[in-house]
């Protein structure tokens, strides 16, 4: 994607982005030295390890490892695309994101995007108002009979579409508004060249993307009409697998999440936000996806499924968990609510109360718990034959999980369960390693010149100033070298460059691993020691090519002669190394 956007352009943007800014909103970020330090998004873990440098304008963390500048963090803590990241932070800066003229149609369809979160921002504002018109009082009724009070009405943006669908339409004629747009991000249906309100005389629920802005609603009739929820279609901004309501409201209450609770419906989420249980999020009356769980689990190490306890809520939660097991990896954990039969979260509050919930969320049952649940309630433990058939089927499962750890504890506490104390032993003797393999032996990069010279120019850019004699190198055939003057040559032509902005110039390019890997290397050389380093290694990156040069005509002396020109050159290298030696 990255020839699509000049790289002037992205340059551009990473040098106004300040790394650090971008990080503290997401994480606790305290100074040590020439570092910020924090505990790390990516991994588990109790001692902080996570640091950011602000002058390299990069990231890394000494625990699991992840690196990279502030376009790679958008990446990964978002888990947004390239592209994705650069119309963040075009939007972040005011900047319009530049195409080249080959990939015009790129630059139309986010023009698209930008049009249809203008239609939603301005439908939500229609549905809005029509809530507390007089006409509408009914709908109000609706709500105050249910306890729900204004000012979650108004948090949540929750409005209704009336059958007036004439004043609806002016109201976007009259701020120039194409109509079709409408039919773009779902509100309209056009049917016979007459054009249909998708959620007339429905209440709205505007759905929000992480970054505030509407991407769709859901729809809810007043009476118990079919069917009593719908949601936008499909569109350029709205996708059911990737929403979650109520996630953008919790996460501008709180920047660190204990946990999450996901529950099904709208009315929950806004009930148990009213009663004071603001972690909470829903799904848009679908089956958990993994775009979900990896947005749930960026936000949070814990989930907590709130389901109905009757047989289909146990279903649901089934499936669930299926689709979790996948994602566990070190540190997340999953438990389970299970609500009395006929309850829901909207239900049960009300009638139990606040602090009756919150005895529910600590109460809540482990997924290793549930899973063992289901698989053993059906199976004769005395019978040999249905125990072989549960191993059968449970180990499929505990394979899908891609924590080692959690593997093996859950491993065990089947084995525990089964009876089979000297396999447990075994098993445990056996995936000991596994265990301990964990805590592997850094590799460190050999402390060669160049290596060096490399290393020092990728963390501190403005040493290439430093490098006086390119002309003379550059003709020399060398191992490294001309990759060592390829960075030089970057460094120089943009010489307030930092770390990051040099990664992002070869994030397409084969060299992008090493680039990365350098940057984050611990030279062990102290910073105030850098430059008097870098010099007396450019000085024996000098040394070794005129040796080398030096032994090759001393070679060729040997075996065929020189020629007058050969004899010179190897009497001025000879020269140029004793006073280097001095």
């Amino acid at each position: 994607m990255l020839e699509k956007i000049p790289q002037e352009f992205i340059r551009e943007l990473v040098y106004k982005t300040d790394i650090v800014e971008i990080i503290s909103p997401y994480l606790k970020l305290k100074k040590k030295g020439y570092n910020f330090l924090a505990h790390c998004p990516f991994h588990s873990e109790k001692t902080p390890s996570f640091t950011v440098n602000l002058k390299k304008q990069f990231y890394y963390c000494f625990g699991c490892h992840e690196h990279g500048n502030v376009i790679d963090f958008y990446m990964k803590f978002h888990n947004l695309k390239f592209l994705e990241v650069i119309k963040e932070l075009s939007i972040m800066h005011g900047m319009e994101v530049f195409f080249n003229n080959f990939f015009k149609k790129k630059k139309n369809k986010y023009k698209k995007i930008d049009i249809l979160y203008t239609i939603t921002k301005i439908a939500c504002k229609i549905y809005q108002e029509n809530l507390f018109l007089n006409t509408n009082k009914n709908v109000l009724n609706y709500f105050i009979k249910r306890g729900i009070t204004e000012n979650i009405l108004k948090h949540f943006c929750i409005g209704y579409s009336d059958s007036n669908i004439d004043f609806f339409l002016s109201r976007f004629l009259k701020k120039k508004q194409d109509i079709n747009n409408l039919l773009n991000v779902g509100l309209l249906i056009k049917n016979n060249q007459i054009f249909f309100d998708r959620f007339q005389e429905r209440i709205m629920f505007p759905i929000r993307n992480y970054y505030g802005k509407i991407t769709g609603f859901g729809g809810r009739v007043l009476n118990d009409s079919s069917p009593k929820y719908i949601n936008s279609p499909e569109t350029l901004i709205f996708s059911k697998k990737k929403q979650l309501y109520g996630l953008y409201e919790v996460k501008k209450k709180y920047s660190f999440l204990e946990y999450l609770i996901i529950v099904e419906g709208y009315i929950d989420v806004i009930t148990l936000v009213q009663f004071g249980i603001y972690r909470v999020v829903s799904i848009l009356g679908t089956t958990i996806s993994s775009n979900h769980l990896k947005t749930l689990f960026r936000e949070t190490d814990t989930l907590i499924y709130c389901y109905d306890g009757d047989i289909s809520g146990k279903k649901a939660a089934w499936r669930a968990l299926t689709k979790t097991l996948s994602h566990l990896f070190d540190g997340k954990v999953v438990k389970f609510i299970f609500l009395p039969k006929n309850e829901d979260p909207d239900s049960y509050i009300k009638r139990y109360g606040k602090c009756s919930f919150k005895n529910k969320i600590k109460n809540s049952v482990s997924l290793s718990d549930f899973l063992f649940y289901v698989l053993l309630k059906k199976i004769n433990l005395n019978s040999i034959d249905e125990r072989s058939k549960l191993v059968v089927r449970i180990l499929p499962l505990l394979s899908k999980i891609p924590s080692k750890t959690t593997q093996i504890l859950m491993k065990q506490t089947l084995l525990k369960k089964l009876g089979i104390l000297e396999t447990y032993r075994f098993f445990l003797e056996k995936n000991k390693k596994i265990i301990l393999n964990n805590n592997y032996e850094k590799k460190f990069l050999k402390h060669t010149t160049l290596r060096i010279l490399i290393g020092l120019l990728v963390q501190n850019p403005c040493l290439s100033i430093l490098v006086t004699n390119m002309s003379n190198l550059k003709s020399k055939k060398f191992l490294g070298l001309s990759f060592f003057l390829e960075i030089v040559q970057l460094c120089q032509k943009n010489y307030n460059m930092n770390t990051g902005q040099l990664i992002e110039l070869y994030r397409h390019n084969t060299r992008f691993a090493i680039i990365k890997k350098i940057a984050k290397w611990n030279h062990m050389i102290q910073k105030k020691s850098e430059k008097t380093v870098f010099l007396d290694a450019l000085k024996d990156l000098e040394r070794k090519i005129l040796e080398y040069d030096y032994n090759i005509l001393l070679k060729k002396e040997r075996l065929h002669g020189l020629e007058h020109s050969e004899k010179l050159a190897l009497w001025d290298l000879n020269k140029k190394l004793y006073m280097l030696k001095k």
